[in-house]
Protein backbone atom coordinates (compact mmCIF):
# COMPACT_ATOMS: atom_id res chain seq x y z
CA UNK A 1 0.00 0.00 0.00
CA UNK A 2 1.61 3.22 -1.17
CA UNK A 3 0.97 6.16 1.16
CA UNK A 4 1.70 9.85 0.97
CA UNK A 5 1.73 12.97 3.10
CA UNK A 6 0.35 16.20 1.67
CA UNK A 7 0.85 19.46 3.55
CA UNK A 8 -1.46 22.13 2.17
CA UNK A 9 -0.06 25.64 2.47
CA UNK A 10 -2.85 27.36 0.54
CA UNK A 11 -5.70 26.27 -1.67
CA UNK A 12 -8.48 23.71 -1.83
CA UNK A 13 -7.62 20.65 0.29
CA UNK A 14 -9.76 18.15 -1.59
CA UNK A 15 -8.63 19.30 -5.03
CA UNK A 16 -4.97 19.15 -4.03
CA UNK A 17 -5.45 15.75 -2.38
CA UNK A 18 -7.03 14.19 -5.47
CA UNK A 19 -4.31 15.72 -7.67
CA UNK A 20 -1.64 14.39 -5.30
CA UNK A 21 -3.08 10.87 -5.32
CA UNK A 22 -3.44 10.91 -9.11
CA UNK A 23 0.03 12.30 -9.90
CA UNK A 24 1.91 10.05 -7.48
CA UNK A 25 -0.19 6.85 -7.94
CA UNK A 26 -1.01 6.55 -4.25
CA UNK A 27 -3.46 4.34 -2.43
CA UNK A 28 -3.84 6.67 0.55
CA UNK A 29 -2.77 10.22 1.44
CA UNK A 30 -2.82 12.03 4.77
CA UNK A 31 -3.53 15.74 4.46
CA UNK A 32 -2.50 18.49 6.85
CA UNK A 33 -3.19 22.19 6.47
CA UNK A 34 -0.72 24.83 7.66
CA UNK A 35 -0.66 28.56 7.11
CA UNK A 36 2.28 30.41 5.55
CA UNK A 37 3.37 31.85 8.88
CA UNK A 38 3.88 28.30 10.22
CA UNK A 39 6.51 27.78 7.51
CA UNK A 40 8.73 30.25 9.33
CA UNK A 41 8.91 27.91 12.35
CA UNK A 42 10.99 24.92 11.23
CA UNK A 43 10.54 22.85 14.37
CA UNK A 44 6.81 22.29 13.88
CA UNK A 45 7.13 21.53 10.15
CA UNK A 46 10.10 19.18 10.58
CA UNK A 47 8.34 17.35 13.42
CA UNK A 48 5.33 16.82 11.19
CA UNK A 49 7.52 15.57 8.33
CA UNK A 50 9.65 13.23 10.42
CA UNK A 51 6.95 11.56 12.49
CA UNK A 52 5.12 10.31 9.38
CA UNK A 53 6.61 7.38 7.48
CA UNK A 54 5.36 7.68 3.93
CA UNK A 55 6.78 7.02 0.48
CA UNK A 56 5.79 10.41 -0.97
CA UNK A 57 5.84 13.80 0.74
CA UNK A 58 4.49 16.96 -0.89
CA UNK A 59 3.55 20.56 -0.24
CA UNK A 60 0.45 21.83 -2.04
CA UNK A 61 -0.55 25.39 -2.89
CA UNK A 62 -2.80 27.38 -5.23
CA UNK A 63 -0.11 28.27 -7.77
CA UNK A 64 3.58 27.32 -7.68
CA UNK A 65 4.63 30.41 -9.61
CA UNK A 66 3.14 32.69 -6.95
CA UNK A 67 3.96 30.70 -3.81
CA UNK A 68 6.21 32.44 -1.32
CA UNK A 69 8.92 30.63 0.66
CA UNK A 70 9.55 27.98 -2.02
CA UNK A 71 13.20 27.78 -1.01
CA UNK A 72 12.18 26.80 2.52
CA UNK A 73 9.52 24.36 1.28
CA UNK A 74 12.19 22.58 -0.77
CA UNK A 75 14.58 22.63 2.18
CA UNK A 76 11.94 21.08 4.45
CA UNK A 77 11.25 18.38 1.87
CA UNK A 78 14.93 17.45 1.78
CA UNK A 79 14.79 16.78 5.53
CA UNK A 80 11.71 14.56 5.21
CA UNK A 81 11.88 10.76 5.23
CA UNK A 82 9.92 10.24 2.04
CA UNK A 83 11.63 8.63 -0.93
CA UNK A 84 9.82 11.00 -3.34
CA UNK A 85 9.41 14.68 -2.62
CA UNK A 86 7.42 17.18 -4.65
CA UNK A 87 5.58 20.48 -4.80
CA UNK A 88 2.21 20.67 -6.52
CA UNK A 89 -0.54 23.16 -7.17
CA UNK A 90 -4.22 23.25 -8.07
CA UNK A 91 -3.50 23.88 -11.75
CA UNK A 92 -1.65 20.56 -12.27
CA UNK A 93 1.72 22.17 -11.65
CA UNK A 94 4.22 19.64 -10.37
CA UNK A 95 7.86 19.94 -9.35
CA UNK A 96 10.02 17.19 -7.89
CA UNK A 97 12.61 18.06 -5.27
CA UNK A 98 16.03 16.46 -5.21
CA UNK A 99 19.32 17.27 -3.54
CA UNK A 100 21.22 17.88 -6.78
CA UNK A 101 18.69 20.30 -8.25
CA UNK A 102 18.37 22.07 -4.93
CA UNK A 103 22.12 22.59 -4.54
CA UNK A 104 22.82 23.48 -8.16
CA UNK A 105 19.79 25.65 -8.93
CA UNK A 106 17.90 26.92 -5.90
CA UNK A 107 20.75 27.65 -3.47
CA UNK A 108 22.63 29.92 -5.94
CA UNK A 109 19.39 31.76 -6.78
CA UNK A 110 18.66 32.25 -3.08
CA UNK A 111 22.21 33.51 -2.42
CA UNK A 112 21.91 35.91 -5.35
CA UNK A 113 18.62 37.23 -3.92
CA UNK A 114 20.27 37.77 -0.52
CA UNK A 115 23.25 39.52 -2.14
CA UNK A 116 21.01 41.72 -4.31
CA UNK A 117 18.90 42.66 -1.28
CA UNK A 118 22.01 43.69 0.66
CA UNK A 119 23.14 45.87 -2.24
CA UNK A 120 19.72 47.53 -2.59
CA UNK A 121 19.48 48.21 1.15
CA UNK A 122 23.05 49.59 1.25
CA UNK A 123 22.48 51.86 -1.76
CA UNK A 124 19.19 53.11 -0.29
CA UNK A 125 20.87 53.84 3.03
CA UNK A 126 23.71 55.73 1.31
CA UNK A 127 21.26 57.68 -0.84
CA UNK A 128 19.18 58.70 2.18
CA UNK A 129 22.34 59.60 4.10
CA UNK A 130 23.50 61.74 1.16
CA UNK A 131 20.10 63.47 0.95
CA UNK A 132 20.21 64.17 4.68
CA UNK A 133 23.67 65.73 4.47
CA UNK A 134 22.70 67.75 1.39
CA UNK A 135 19.56 69.00 3.13
CA UNK A 136 21.52 70.06 6.24
CA UNK A 137 23.78 72.33 4.17
CA UNK A 138 20.88 74.45 2.94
Amino acid sequence: MKTGLLIVVSGNDTLLRTEFIRRCNLDHADTFTVNEQALLFPRSILTLLRERRTEVVAFGCIDLALQRYQFFLRLYLLFSRGSRRCLLDEHSGFSTVGLGGFLLKHVPVFLFEVFASIIVISCSFLHLFWLRIRGARR
